[in-house]
């Protein structure tokens, strides 16, 4: 049987639920099979909308319409199946095309386009995606579901000022930004408001960044974030707030860019949706 490249529908739910248990995978996204998979690698054909996880020489079906049926989006009417493509929607009227990311607990996305943003991943709640040199965060959300994620952010890029997301890459008008900083004796704060982005932190500027996020979003599409992390010194210590509005149609978490209207590449980027 290890040959076989289907198996009953039991079968796969059996390798579905054993895949759980794996903390990690790697998922590409294509029209045809990796010529060289990895154990554990998942795979999304975008022709057939077929999920597959690949484990001892074989590719396994995962039913992912099954699981995705379970989540909040579903439930609230904001997420569908159209001829097997699974879709979301911010209004119940608008819908947009999405990729379901399940299959294991960590899932590192392989398939990014920082060009056009042609891809969009739908996350299951407790489920965690890493990107790596990434211009944006190709995750779709509901609002109406108060979707929140944590992120743990690194990047080798100097800018000292305030960085968040452009909400499906579209730049807003109200972005505000609080933050208290603290060197050895030496404490400020200071406050921005009407930037084009949400921002996410007050930035270092030098090489080497790191901080972590939370990011929080209302159903009238007013997002909040908190972070804390590194200071504008190597070793300084800064808390920070932020807030800002997305679009009434915003159904994806957007674009990297600076205060000043310069978009940007993140190192690496693990980002879990907690509900």
């Amino acid at each position: 049987m290890g040959e076989l490249l289907f198996r009953s529908k039991t079968d796969i739910m059996e390798r579905y639920i054993e895949g759980l248990s794996h903390e990690y995978a790697r998922m590409s996204v294509a029209t045809s099979f990796p010529s060289s998979p990895n154990e554990g690698d998942i795979f999304y054909n975008t022709i057939t909308k077929e999920l597959y996880r690949y484990s001892k020489n074989v590719w396994y079906k995962i039913d992912w319409q099954s699981i995705v049926k379970t989540s909040p989006e579903w439930i609230a009417n904001r997420l569908r199946i159209s001829n097997g493509q699974l879709q979301i929607s911010p209004d119940g009227s608008n819908w947009f095309d999405c990729i379901p990311v399940v299959g294991a607990n960590v899932i590192e996305l392989a398939s990014i386009d920082n060009t056009n943003y042609s891809l969009k991943y739908f996350v299951m709640p407790n489920q965690t995606i890493i990107l790596r040199n990434a211009n944006h965060i190709p995750i779709a959300y509901a609002k109406d579901v108060e979707p929140y994620f944590v992120g743990l952010y690194r990047n080798e890029y100097a800018y000292g000022g305030f960085i968040g997301l452009r909400p499906s890459n579209t730049a807003i008008s109200n972005g505000d930004g609080q933050y208290a900083y603290g060197y050895g004796s030496s404490r400020s704060a200071n406050r921005t408001t009407g930037m084009s982005i949400v921002p996410v932190t007050l930035h270092v500027n030098n090489l080497h960044n790191r901080f972590r996020f939370e990011l929080f979003i209302r159903p009238d599409n007013v997002w909040y974030t908190q972070s804390h992390g590194l200071g504008y010194d190597t070793y300084g210590v800064e808390i920070f707030l932020g807030s800002g509005t997305a679009s009434a149609t915003s159904h994806w978490l957007g674009t990297w860019y600076r205060q000043d209207g310069v978009q940007f590449t993140v190192t690496k980027l693990s980002l879990r949706r907690v509900a």
